[in-house]
């Protein structure tokens, strides 16, 4: 324990176990799927096996989500680059267009070099219009694959958003809580990232983690205590969310964010938790080993 509100923690009984980002609104596709009170019992899926094949969907649509909203940039400047380098190969085509063969210069000078210098003159507007035409298909290439990174990015999204709306509507409380939490840290939504804050939610199990599963002792709007520590009951989903975001934000703890940030270790992110003031300890490493983690 410490002395710090914001990071005091209930132990609880250890119990069993996935740009705006982008364009989502899943973080409100179902912020009442609670109790009806703040101190509901510990936090679960209605039916595990069901929550985990959702939970694996929801992994591959926010990866691609992820790699499309990384490439989209690109895409984007390589439209604007080829559409300028197109605009630039059409006005060099009709100025050489403009101008014309010269015939050789006979009596002034080299006579080779001066027909010479007309064979490529000549050649220039063939040339050009070979350029203009290269210049224009890499354009156009630039836009089809720009449009088709959008469309890749706007289909993981609509996807991820119906399978966050299936967790709700199937009573999946645990998956959903630990989805809509990754998404308001910004932190990918990953296999690892679920295990990790499965094994942490079962060792904090406290009678608020319906609405409360990690155990925080932030205060906000419509809060009680529900234990002599300061653990909160919180009278939504939605504030319960928000207080947790906070207290990971509040300055004590950077090697959870940062395991969750990278997304590739369960054990990372427990071991970040022991290390921690929040409270838990070795709990969250101990449930981890039992889930098989």
């Amino acid at each position: 324990m410490t002395g710090m509100a914001v990071v005091r923690r209930g132990r609880g009984t250890v119990a069993f176990v996935a740009m705006v980002v982008a364009a989502i609104a899943i973080a409100t596709v179902a912020l009442s799927f609670g109790a009806p009170t703040a101190t509901a019992g510990p936090v679960r899926d209605a039916d595990p096996g069901a929550a985990a094949q959702i939970a694996q969907q929801i992994v591959v649509a926010d990866a691609a989500i992820r790699i499309n909203t990384y490439v989209l940039p690109d895409a984007e400047a390589k439209v604007v680059a080829t559409f300028t380098a197109a605009t630039a190969a059409a006005a060099e085509e009709e100025r050489t267009h403009a101008e014309g063969a010269s015939a050789p210069s006979v009596g002034t000078g080299d006579v080779l070099s001066a027909a010479t210098s007309a064979l490529l003159k000549d050649l220039a507007p063939e040339q050009a219009s070979a350029t203009r035409s290269a210049a224009k298909a890499a354009a156009t290439a630039a836009v089809q694959h720009r449009d088709e990174v959008k469309f890749n990015l706007d289909a993981a999204a609509a996807k991820k958003a119906e399978l966050v709306a299936a967790l709700a509507q199937g009573g999946h409380r645990r998956t959903l809580w630990c989805v809509l939490l990754l998404d308001r840290l910004g932190a990918p939504v990953t296999s690892e990232n679920l295990l990790g804050l499965v094994a942490w939610i079962e060792a904090e199990s406290n009678v608020a983690s319906a609405r409360n599963p990690l155990a925080t002792t932030q205060g906000a709007p419509g809060a009680h205590n529900v234990n002599s520590v300061g653990v909160k009951g919180y009278p939504t989903d939605e504030v319960g969310l928000d207080a947790t975001v906070i207290t990971l934000h509040n300055g004590h703890y950077p090697a959870i964010l940062d395991a969750l940030a990278r997304g590739d270790s369960a054990l990372r992110l427990v071991q970040a938790v022991a290390a921690s003031p929040w409270g838990t300890g070795q709990n969250a490493v101990i449930r981890l080993h039992q889930l098989g983690g």
